[in-house]
């Protein structure tokens, strides 16, 4: 990145970056972006360090001010997005979507889990999370590309402790 930094725009930056880095996380990231944070933090950090390179940042410029000039996600949020389409896709695949369609509150069942391990788990956690962004955004009757672009849209305009709040 350093050495495409000085022959690049930033729009070739940009899209360097979301060929190769993003697309290395958004790879694997339903399988464990679910994990306890101290678990995700050198991913984090690896992200912010090679946004802060592409964009002559120096080391310690603020991470909120970072994402904001980048106009990328981090990577909770990108989780989030993952786990919106992907249980998205589901949804519209589901026997039961049309009766769901048709109740007052658009709600998937999630599984009933006891332990704090479990709440981080998929079967959990992808339903709670899908329900929590339907409420936030009307996401029902959009297709996974849309909910995708929407719930990107959406979660650019947050800070990072709005994403852990919700």
């Amino acid at each position: 990145m350093r050495n495409l930094r000085d022959a690049a725009d930033g729009k070739t930056l940009k899209t360097v970056y979301l060929a190769l880095c993003q697309s290395i996380i958004n790879y694997c990231i339903l399988a464990w972006g679910g994990a306890a944070q101290s678990s995700l933090i050198n991913l984090e950090r690896a992200q912010r360090g090679v946004l802060k390179v592409a964009l002559f940042k120096p080391l310690l410029y603020p991470t909120a001010a970072l994402y904001e000039e980048a106009e990328v996600l981090s990577v909770r949020k990108l989780f989030v997005v993952r786990v919106v389409a992907h249980t998205h896709k589901k949804t519209l695949a589901m026997d039961g979507y049309e009766e769901l369609l048709k109740k007052r509150v658009f709600k998937i069942p999630s599984v009933a889990t006891k332990t704090s391990f479990s709440h981080r788990c998929g079967p959990f956690l992808f339903p709670y999370i899908y329900n929590k962004m339907v409420n936030l955004g009307d996401l029902k009757q959009c297709s996974v590309s849309e909910v995708k672009r929407l719930v990107t849209n959406m979660l650019l305009k947050w800070s990072y402790d709005k994403t852990e709040q919700h």
